[in-house]
């Protein structure tokens, strides 16, 4: 099916890790994260956790070699990641493959030794790494002990200085990647550039090389024992980057931001190291697609407040039609009274849109309030309201506080935030009058208020109800969760300001009843 949307995809060839800190589980939380559709060629499969690695099962390396066509022949890929390999043969079989496909954005991580300490792959694999797949490698990522395992260097008479991390990727580079980022988490510095003691660590600096220029890429030391997987991590944040057409110098800089805010938010798990929050820059809403009215009426909240407004006593006595007659008349004029509020308050939100439509969509509701107070006035003539009473009742404090705060909202806040507030009203209303229409002890003969829930139940207030609530869901998307936070807020107090609106009415006739 043709689409217009592109979704990048990236392909790990990797170890599982059954403690799901490191390896292909890392690496598909990691891919999710950035937006990026993940497949993996699973190269090993181990038995670890945040202590240990006990068990290796190597997969054949053909077996291998058919995941990784079998991938991309159908799929395709954007990216190539490398983590663990395992076996000589599967290295040379990953290097067949960006031939064989012509792969040339490949990111490879040379995973050799485990958090934990243990060796993760053969002297001879190391070997087939320098000769086959470094020459085919865009970006290669090794901590400074797997550089120097790549140069056959033993890590006596060796230091952790900048100027060491910049020795081995220099060194690195002449095997043939495009560019090598020698990774220096486990080499934290002082402010002046000297090795730290467990006490002064400040920060870390890792260092890229592309045969003539060095980046330094310099992060605030986070003290955690959660650095199971960090290496996977950054390389496959990298791999998302990649694929989603950063360049190069930014897709690490980025990569690097991410490890370092899943570090910081990493929440500790096992008796050793670790794994970092993968999920730190998940953007997640407490709702799904076209939910998000639901999510506010069922919110903790608002779901009371809600219930005691669409099902108030005002509201049942209308239905039934015992409400009395009074009470419905100043509730009919001081309706009257705020619909025009209401109308500026819409006409505001088509002022504060940023779009024509959303301006077409507010034009239309206040066209249709224009109607709504059209058939307030019929009402009037019905109840033997004049236009004296009209102008004579004074506008009631609950009127006034509702109006008020929605033109406030409008004026001080953005269009959501107006359009959130005017919801309650709008949304509430159809709620009430269907439920009505359809409830077995509503009165429909002699009741004088059935035309009225009739008007609301009608086709004409259900496409402004519809035309709000697309509104409000198409936008709701485009939140983040601290303004979701609060527009539940808002939700809420204007429903509470709709259920005193109808608690007035009724106040009314009590305090006649007592002068």
């Amino acid at each position: 099916m043709e689409t217009s949307k592109y979704l990048s995809r990236v392909l790990v060839i990797a170890g599982s890790d059954s403690s799901g800190g490191a390896g292909i589980q890392a690496d598909l939380k990691v891919l999710t994260a950035h937006g990026v559709y993940g497949m993996t060629a699973i190269t090993a499969l181990t038995s670890q956790n945040t202590q240990e690695v006990n068990g290796i099962e190597v997969m054949d390396s053909q077996f291998v070699r058919k995941q990784i066509d079998t991938c991309i022949e159908d799929i395709g890929i954007d990216v190539l990641k490398t983590g663990m390999l395992a076996s000589p043969e599967i290295v040379a079989e990953v290097a067949a493959a960006i031939d064989r496909h012509k792969l040339i954005n490949t990111v490879v991580d040379p995973v050799m030794v485990s958090t934990s300490g243990s060796v993760l792959l053969s002297p001879s694999a190391v070997e087939t790494y320098a000769k086959l797949l470094l020459p085919r490698t865009l970006i290669l990522t090794p901590n400074r002990d797997e550089a120097r395992l790549l140069l056959c260097q033993t890590n006596s008479n060796c230091s952790d200085s900048k100027d060491d991390a910049m020795s081995l990727a220099r060194d690195i580079k002449a095997l043939g990647p495009s560019y090598v980022l020698v990774k220096g988490g486990q080499c934290p510095y002082m402010e002046n550039l000297t090795d730290a003691n467990t006490i002064k660590k400040k920060f870390v600096i890792d260092i890229l090389y592309d045969g003539s220029r060095f980046w330094e890429f310099k992060s605030e030391f986070v003290d955690s024992t959660s650095t199971h997987g960090t290496g996977c991590s950054l390389a496959a944040a990298i791999a998302s980057n990649l694929a989603l057409s950063q360049p190069v110098i930014q897709a690490v800089e980025n990569a690097i931001h991410y490890v370092q805010a899943a570090l910081s938010e990493a929440v500790s798990l096992g008796k050793g190291h670790g794994p970092i929050n993968h999920t730190v820059s998940i953007y997640r809403l407490p709702f799904y697609k076209g939910k998000f009215y639901d999510y506010l009426i069922r919110h903790p909240k608002i779901c009371n407040i809600w219930t005691e407004y669409v099902d108030h006593s005002f509201v049942r006595q209308l239905a039934e039609g015992t409400l009395d007659k009074k009470a419905f008349m100043y509730y009919l004029v001081q309706d009257y009274m705020w619909l025009r509020h209401y109308a500026r308050a819409h006409s505001l939100a088509g002022y504060k849109a940023s779009t024509l439509s959303q301006s077409a969509s507010s034009a239309a509701i206040v066209l249709y309030i224009e109607r709504e107070i059209v058939l307030h006035k019929s009402f009037f003539d019905d109840f033997g309201i004049s236009e004296n009473d009209i102008n004579t009742t004074p506008e009631s404090v609950e009127s006034m506080a509702y109006s008020r705060y929605l033109l406030d909202l409008g004026l001080q806040g953005d269009w959501m935030g107006l359009q959130v507030g005017l919801s309650p009203c709008l949304l509430g209303y159809g709620v009430i009058a269907k439920r009505l229409l359809t409830d077995s002890k509503i009165k429909r003969e002699n009741n004088p208020y059935h035309r009225w829930i009739e008007n609301y139940a009608g086709q004409d207030y259900e496409r402004a109800v519809r035309l709000g609530q697309e509104l409000l869901e198409e936008h709701a998307l485009k939140q983040s969760t601290s303004r979701i936070a609060e527009l539940v807020d808002i939700f809420a107090h204007a429903t509470r300001l709709e259920a005193a609106f109808w608690q007035m009415g009724l106040d009314y006739v009590t305090k006649l009843m007592n002068t």
